[in-house]
């Protein structure tokens, strides 16, 4: 995650908005079948809470990296 993050930060490519859509075999959209991961929710909840703080994206990638 290190050089992605960083890389994105250094190339002002990063929106700070990534979807992800689970598909079915035909391509539809899953509706109503999905779980949260807790640990990654953890994870995505720190992360908002740093941008809410107004910490810099790359800040936030060094401390998600310790």
């Amino acid at each position: 995650m290190r050089r992605s993050c960083a890389a994105a930060y250094q190339a002002a490519s990063f929106t700070g908005t990534i979807w992800f859509h689970a598909l079915d075999e035909f391509g539809e959209p899953i509706r109503d079948k999905r779980k949260v991961n807790e640990e990654q929710a953890t994870i995505i909840r720190e992360i908002f809470e740093y941008h809410a703080e107004g910490r810099k994206l790359e800040h936030t990638c060094d401390d998600l990296n310790r």
